[in-house]
């Protein structure tokens, strides 16, 4: 469904936005729809909603935004296109993922720390429970 919407997207609207509207509202509108989709998302839990804006966000990113990106280096000459093409796509790109990546793995060490912390206070009960448990066995038997 994505690919679809974007063929249609890139198709329709991209030319238009940036003949009218130019380069710089066009890097705009991705953020914009982002953040309009998620803001509304905490209102409307709805998984069919959720679906819906990142069906949205997808689509734009791979039409409007990856043309609009790719139009910033038409100014340039060909040599300088290709050094700050090459600079971007194999650093700033893959050092956003890797940010990215070292955020969640620190989000769910935190999060597997906090479960460990829970189960921890979960099984403090559990054995006062059998301790108290085993003290009645003893008096049960002793008085037996």
């Amino acid at each position: 469904m994505v690919n679809v919407l974007s063929a249609l997207i890139q198709a329709f609207v991209v030319s238009r936005v940036l003949k009218h509207f130019g380069v710089r509202v066009a890097l705009l509108v991705l953020p914009v729809v982002a953040l309009i989709g998620y803001a509304a998302m905490a209102f409307v839990p709805l998984l069919s909603f959720i679906r819906g804006a990142k069906l949205a966000e997808n689509s734009l990113d791979y039409s409007l935004q990856n043309t609009t990106r790719n139009a910033l280096y038409l100014p340039t000459s060909r040599e300088a296109k290709y050094k700050a093409k090459q600079a971007n796509d194999t650093f700033f790109v893959r050092f956003g993922d890797v940010l990215s990546a070292g955020l969640r793995v620190r989000r769910h060490d935190v999060a597997g720390l906090r479960a460990a912390a829970v189960r921890a206070g979960q099984r403090r009960p559990d054995r006062r429970l059998a301790r108290a448990r085993g003290r009645d066995r003893a008096v049960v038997q002793a008085a037996g």
